[in-house]
């Protein structure tokens, strides 16, 4: 923040996370700021808009994971005015502040409403942002967190006069917004790769790497056109599958054997969940045991439209999960003979065969199934076993070097968004003097 000038003088707070303010900015509790309504869920969601309906502000529809769903305001229901701040009462996100849009509030979340007109909405807007770590740290409650109310309404705030509010709020918008245009191209940027790394694992695994090769047609529509001597099949008969197992909540246990579930299969790998079962376990489920390199897929999952958690998703296991156990909603795909593993993990990252997922998954609101049946009648072309490695070969080199840029675009975003967290919490702390600064 060293280009911004500091004010004058300062105080200490007494407040940890406000720290030194300017000696003439007071400190007030949060409930003197404002009052936070809690939602309750709609008793019924219609999947279409008509007159009187609003949308219904789930948590995965405020994250643009789900589509928009619409129920009546009712008596008991909350509206949110667009803009509000949100605070996630409960689940594992519990403390955490999103803006809020036209709609319906769930029961999952809490709405501010301020109390009089000292205090600026937008500049009310960042304090919270400042002040989500805090709300996070408390947040109370076994199994499921949720947000000490508490807590949150002593919570101390910085709050300088109104016309001082404005500015500071006018250039936080100001200088995030230029903030927001850097992340959007970076993701944007993401986009593209993934995008290109779907392209080249297609192309490699339908038309093969020899330009110059006989073509034949393949029968297939979507295939067009193949290299002649490659073979035209099914999944289902060339991959074996074990489906994992419906473990009881009452199972589980603090350490022992981990478990791996579908929500754990995420960016073409599985992530340990921290969750266990009796180690005697492994001689009862011993054709669950998972062992490195083992392919699994999930059975069920949200719809096709929600991609990072869509029905469907891919991963290889893991060294630091071998011997895990496989909990239920997943499958292991395991080649027969003549057909590569690694080779096999490429096929069903095609983006032909998320497409063969999306067809095929069925389900309401926003979760999806898959059958065995349907993720095996897939039509493929599979070249003879050297040709596999090769190919294998190829993408593991391309794929590298496009996974390597993309994580560059990620790291980016993640230094921006420390950047612009770091500079809304020195502009409301009044770390930085922002008065006299001319936004063009």
């Amino acid at each position: 923040m060293g280009k911004y000038k500091a004010y004058l003088e300062y105080r200490e707070s007494g407040v940890e996370w406000i720290g030194e303010i300017p000696s003439q900015w007071p400190i007030i509790k949060n409930k003197y700021c404002a009052y936070y309504t809690k939602g309750r869920n709609p008793a019924e969601l219609f999947d279409e808009t008509a007159e009187n309906l609003y949308p219904y502000l789930s948590m995965d529809f405020l994250r643009g994971r789900a589509q928009a769903m619409y129920a009546p305001l009712k008596p008991g229901l909350y509206l949110v005015e667009e803009g509000q701040p949100l605070i996630i009462w409960d689940g594992s996100n519990s403390g955490e502040f999103v803006k809020g849009k036209k709609g319906v509030l769930s029961s999952t979340m809490a709405a501010a409403n301020l109390k009089n007109n000292r205090i600026d909405s937008n500049f009310y807007w960042y304090l919270c942002s400042s002040f989500e770590e805090q709300m996070r740290r408390y947040a109370i409650g076994m199994g499921i967190p949720h947000v000490d109310g508490e807590e949150l309404r002593s919570i101390y705030l910085p709050i300088p006069e109104i016309k001082e509010q404005v500015q500071i709020a006018k250039f936080l918008d100001h200088e995030t917004a230029k903030i927001d245009t850097l992340i959007s191209k970076q993701e944007r940027l993401i986009e593209l790769l993934q995008e290109k790394r779907q392209a080249v694992i297609s192309h490699a695994v339908t038309k093969g790497l020899d330009g110059a090769v006989g073509m034949k047609d393949s029968g297939v529509e979507w295939l067009g056109e193949v290299p002649e001597h490659w073979l035209t099949t099914s999944f289902k008969h060339k991959i074996s599958t074990t489906k994992g197992v419906a473990f009881k909540s009452a199972d589980f246990v603090s350490e022992g054997v981990k478990v791996v579930r579908a929500s754990d299969i995420k960016n073409k790998t599985i992530q340990y969940s921290g969750v266990y079962l009796p180690v005697a376990f492994l001689n009862e489920y011993k054709n669950v045991m998972l062992k490195t390199g083992d392919i699994v897929l999930s059975t069920v999952g949200s719809t096709p439209d929600v991609k990072n958690s869509a029905v469907g998703q891919v991963g290889m296991l893991p060294l630091d999960l071998n011997g895990s156990l496989l909990n239920q909603n997943t499958v292991i795909f395991a080649p027969e003979e003549n057909l590569n593993n690694n080779y096999l993990f490429w096929l069903i990252q095609s983006s032909m065969y998320r497409e063969h997922l999306n067809l095929n998954a069925h389900g309401t609101a926003n979760q999806a199934s898959l059958s065995l049946e349907s993720m095996l009648s897939f039509r493929v072309v599979i070249p003879d076993y050297d040709e596999q490695l090769l190919i294998h070969n190829y993408l593991e080199d391309r794929v590298r070097k496009l996974d390597k840029l993309e994580k560059n675009s990620q790291d980016m975003i993640s230094l921006l968004k420390e950047r612009r967290t770091a500079l809304i919490s020195a502009a409301v702390t009044g770390k930085i003097d922002v008065r006299d600064i001319e936004l063009q």
